[in-house]
């Protein structure tokens, strides 16, 4: 078996990738009670975690 029969990405991740902090992302949807692909611009930039912040995948 291999990492892809899991449906794991293999590939490093693109420098200009952005991540974001999802568990604050979820959390403000939530209290909303709507749905992250709502979300304008502006307020999706506000999750924006920093480049020089190292994220775990798994």
């Amino acid at each position: 078996m291999t990492l892809e029969d899991f449906g794991m990405m293999t590939e490093p991740m693109p420098e200009n990738r952005v991540q974001y902090d999802l568990r604050a992302l979820d959390k403000y949807c939530s209290e909303r009670k709507i749905l992250p692909i709502d979300l304008s611009e502006e307020e999706l930039k506000k999750f924006e975690l920093p480049k020089d912040k190292s994220v775990v995948n798994f």
